[in-house]
């Protein structure tokens, strides 16, 4: 993973967003606002810092005492501290300062951005840098600039060894399970690089909607059989009862993870309890932002369990769909046989399936509804996803957050019980101006 330039900063605590109340002479369309500090404050504090999920203000990195407004000359001059002297971001910092503002405030204005005095080893080259004409104007002209330091951004914090994250466009974020060589089966590091990707992109601001592929010839054929260790499981303790008694414990695992002891030198097998498996698919489920699932080929087993925790499901026309847990002498643990009949709601087709562990196609998916569409082959299952993920992308996020949640809340209680808690809901949301 690639070394942070800044691996612990300093996090400060940020103040309330002010709402200044106009006057009868600002509403008047024909006049011509003053814009103070705290307007300009409150444009540029949130923005995202290029290596942290911490907003500029959260670092101290802009402070309101450091913005200046000059209403009779028409000027803007914002001072920044990068977070160490050396930081090698701090122009992309200043330019994503200058583009927000330039693109947010009249063309009166003259917008300076700077390096705070004695802040940066080489303030005088950032600020050349920052106030170079070519340079803004290519920063203005470039309409991927914000988006591209969320992917400098992202190089950092979405670094997993088996998943590969990238933005596809801005606030679209895909998601691609990267084993191919191995059929994107999960191994010990997916199941915990999924959960914790996942978790990350809730709390991401810069990320309204999710497309989740697999990468190479198949979605997912499942389980790892490679790293299950279903034979460490004891079956040496004699008494009937004790043995159940620990079988039972044992049996609350998916695989065995190993673990190297540097002091004896040994492999050692630390089992997982089954909830830290159904907490992956939960937190894809429980995350905010919509996420789109492109199935290809096939999606077996684990493949169906994660599926059925996504929002909105495409798949290819060659797609092959298995609940696999029954071939292998044991009921589905992490999601499929609780989330599958909310899915399709087809009792007997949901039975029938996790039965008999049989295949069934990309049709058949889609007369059920476990799938919305099915497409000719993936890239065309792709580019719909991306543009359903768009489309989502341009709504207001606390929209977008609350019918997914509202939804889900909805499936699991009575209707009388959803709209009460709808009314809750939407009484604290319906104060969002976005």
């Amino acid at each position: 993973m690639p070394e942070l330039i800044n691996a612990n900063p300093t996090v400060y605590a940020t103040t309330k967003i002010s709402r200044r109340v106009q006057t009868e002479f600002e509403e008047n369309e024909d006049t011509i606002d003053d814009i103070d500090s705290q307007e300009i404050f409150d444009l540029i504090r949130s923005i995202t810092d290029p290596e942290h999920p911490l907003t500029l203000e959260q670092l101290k990195v802009t402070q309101l005492e450091h913005v200046k407004v000059d209403n009779y000359n028409n000027q803007v001059l914002v001072e920044f501290t990068p977070t160490i002297p050396h930081c090698s971001m701090a122009t992309l910092i200043g330019l994503c300062i200058r583009v927000r503002l330039l693109r947010s405030l009249p063309e009166r204005f003259k917008v300076d951005i700077e390096v705070r005095k004695g802040t940066h080893q080489s303030e005088l080259a950032v600020n050349k840098q920052l106030n170079d004409k070519e340079r803004v104007a290519a920063a203005l002209e470039n309409v991927h600039l914000l988006e591209f330091k969320i992917t400098i951004a992202n190089m950092f914090k979405y670094k997993f060894d088996t998943l590969k994250v990238t933005y596809h466009s801005e606030f679209v974020l895909q998601v691609e399970l990267n084993r191919p060589e191995k059929l994107n089966t999960f191994n010990p590091a997916l199941w915990v690089d999924l959960k914790e990707c996942f978790r990350e992109i809730k709390h991401d601001s810069d990320v309204r909607s999710v497309v989740l592929s697999g990468a190479g010839k198949v979605f997912s054929a499942g389980l790892d059989l490679v790293s299950t260790s279903l034979s460490d499981l004891n079956f040496s303790v004699e008494d009937p009862a004790r043995r159940s008694h620990r079988l039972r414990l044992e049996l609350l695992v998916i695989f065995a993870l190993p673990l190297f002891n540097f002091h004896t030198k040994s492999k050692l097998i630390s089992f997982q309890p089954v909830q830290e498996f159904q907490d992956t698919f939960n937190a894809i489920e429980s995350c905010d932002k919509a996420v789109i699932v492109i199935v290809h080929k096939w999606c077996i087993g684990a493949g169906v369990d994660l599926i059925t925790a996504c929002d909105i499901r495409y798949c290819t026309e060659d797609a092959i769909f298995s609940v696999k847990a029954i071939d292998v002498g044991l009921a589905a643990d992490v999601g499929t046989l609780q989330r599958l009949p909310k899915v399709i709601g087809n009792d007997s087709f949901v039975r029938e399936v996790c039965l008999t562990g049989r295949d069934f196609t990309s049709n058949e998916a889609l007369n059920m509804g476990l799938v919305s569409k099915t497409f000719l082959n993936k890239e065309d299952a792709l580019a719909a996803g991306f543009k359903t993920a768009t489309l989502i992308a341009a709504k207001s996020p606390v929209a977008t957050m609350g019918t997914k949640h509202l939804l889900n809340y909805s499936r699991d209680h009575s209707v009388a019980e959803g709209l009460r808690y709808t009314a809750v809901w939407n009484a604290s949301m319906l104060n969002t101006k976005v």
